[in-house]
């Protein structure tokens, strides 16, 4: 039984030599070492070659261009050669192991007969030489029913994104070649990973820690990738795959798990991408693409809000807001897009080209917008139009939106959509405007039967009813006609509307008042009928008026 360890190293002079020390120190012998010099430009392929010629269980290999392999280079091509009892492993040229590492591995390997095992690992600072964290699990798990790939998946799976700090039976590793793997380059080892625990019957964690892992930030999870989305999306498609085939099934516990680390990863993207110096335009067009993804809006349903505000959407929020560019048409509608993926109430709130106006015009309230400080959006609109004279028809959805959202009182919402109508409207919601008004005005018996056109000629009169003040609406309904015109069309509406608020209001003389030009016109429109009764009912109660007396006259004429 031999150990094949594998590595591939470029301008890694600093660190390798770490690197080999771990393995040269290994309680166990009997191993090899692939050593890769990756096109270096530094003394990599010196020492390796160096290292070569003094111990013959160094085997020296060279690409002519860093992350350019030559045929026979790959570890897929290394095993080949290699029995299916034999193991492989491997390490970065910046890692290392520690002594025991192969012989408490292998010792745990034979004692549970596993085809793959893993160890944990201490995660240095490479910069302070500290220990920053470890992953470990708190007791050995073995892999090799359903039910435990089922129970223990949380325990296991930060194992499976990595392919150091294991020892992998070669007969498993034959299954998985890259060639028929979804192209990626960043998570290809985690892509490689599972797929090698798929085919893998019995897997064991045990519990210790024998592995050091430098963090650099020169490690590629800090660099960005145009296919990294991609990735994300594959990656997580190949957990998932994973269950199915090891348990048959995905129960909530280990869904969630995956939505988390889902999330983890798209957050961890994004700040990646928003480091990067490619242009602000294609930085929004990459955070759209990942947040408009249908899958990710499924995937966020297992994540609080809370946890997605904090983490996820208020820090992309403050870096749009911190950008400070006067932004064009296109990319203020990217914007809009992008928030509308995010917060997806705001849908219901504006719409995607007021969005973009307001980001344009006033984007301090943005953020007020999506914390749903609505008083003060509202405020600062209503600041804006008296600032610029003017109406403007982008606002009025929003305008409406917000009245709705603070459950403004009907007068004040009626006062609103009676102002939009009568400034015009823009024709797209102009029917929309007018069915607000009608269910409004619905609820008052008084005013049900006035009509949107009507309702907004006397919009004042209309509000103090809504507030019940019909004194107050009837003072304001006679001096609107002091300098209205009322079409031929309205006349009979505006008159019943007269006759009925004077009742309300109780007063009397208009009550007589608008019902002798009621009556006068049920004449003119050749209703006697109607006509008739009415008049002998108010010559009862005032036989000596003289309009009421000349109206019956009319009628005996007619």
């Amino acid at each position: 039984m031999t150990v094949v360890f594998y590595t591939r190293a470029y301008n890694a002079e600093k660190t390798l030599p770490r690197a080999i020390q771990s393995i040269l120190s290994q309680t166990v012998s009997n191993w090899v070492w692939h050593l890769v010099d990756n096109g270096s430009t530094d003394k990599t392929e010196e020492i390796i070659r160096s290292l070569a010629a003094i111990d013959l269980r160094i085997i020296p290999h060279r690409n002519k261009q860093n992350n350019v392999v030559e045929p026979g280079n790959l570890w897929e091509d290394i095993i080949v050669d290699y029995d299916d009892s034999d193991y492989y492993c491997a390490l970065d040229a910046d890692d290392e192991y520690k002594p025991d590492f192969l012989e408490k591995m292998l010792s745990f390997i034979n004692e549970n007969n596993l085809d793959i095992a893993a160890c944990g690992s201490d995660f240095i600072n490479e910069v302070t030489n500290g220990i920053g964290g470890v992953r470990k699990t708190n007791q050995d798990i073995i892999l090799t029913t359903p039910e435990a790939f089922d129970v223990y998946f949380a325990e296991y799976y930060p194992f499976m994104r990595t392919m150091w700090g294991k020892l992998y039976k070669i007969s498993v590793m034959r299954f998985w070649h890259r060639s028929c793997a979804p192209q990626i380059d960043y998570g290809l080892d985690t892509l490689c990973a599972i797929g090698v625990f798929r085919n893998a019957a019995r897997i064991g964690i045990i519990e210790e820690s024998l592995h050091k892992y430098y963090v650099s930030q020169k490690s590629t999870s800090y660099r960005w990738d145009n296919r990294r989305i991609d990735s994300d999306r594959i990656l997580h498609k190949a957990a998932y795959d994973f269950l199915i085939e090891k348990c048959s099934k995905i129960n909530q516990v280990n869904e969630m798990f995956l939505s988390g680390v889902y999330f983890n990863a798209t957050i961890e993207t994004i700040n990646v991408l928003i480091q990067t110096t490619q242009p602000f335009i294609e930085k929004v067009r990459n955070i759209n693409d990942i947040l408009s993804y249908s899958i990710t809006h499924k995937l966020f349903h297992g994540v609080a809000e809370s946890e997605q505000d904090a983490r996820l959407r208020l820090p992309i929020l403050k870096w749009l807001l911190a950008q400070n560019k006067s932004c064009s048409n296109n990319v203020t509608e990217m914007i809009s897009g992008l928030l509308m993926n995010m917060y997806e109430e705001l849908s219901s709130l504006i719409k995607k080209d007021s969005l973009s106006y307001i980001i344009a015009k006033m984007p301090e309230i943005v953020e007020s917008l999506i914390k749903k400080d609505y008083t003060k959006v509202l405020d600062r609109i209503n600041t804006w139009l008296k600032r610029h004279g003017n109406d403007e028809p982008l606002f009025a959805g929003l305008q409406i939106a917000l009245y709705r959202a603070l459950n403004k009182p009907d007068h004040e919402l009626f006062d609103l959509l009676a102002h939009i109508k009568k400034a015009g409207c823009p024709s797209s919601m102009e029917k929309e405007i007018e069915g607000q008004i009608v269910e409004i005005i619905n609820k008052y018996p008084l005013i049900k039967d006035l009509g949107v056109n009507l309702a907004c000629v006397f919009s004042r009169v209309v509000s103090h009813i809504m507030e019940g003040n019909y004194v107050k609406a009837l003072d304001g309904f006679l001096s609107a006609l002091d300098h209205l015109e009322i079409s031929e069309e309205d006349f009979e509406q505006c008159i019943v509307f007269a006759r009925n608020l004077s009742a309300s209001a109780e007063n009397s003389g208009a009550y007589i008042h608008f019902s002798k030009i009621w009556l006068s016109f049920l004449i003119d429109s050749s209703r006697n009928d109607e006509a008739c009764q009415e008049i002998e009912d108010f010559i009862k109660i005032l036989p000596n008026d003289e309009d009421f007396i000349a109206l019956k006259e009319r009628i005996i004429v007619k």
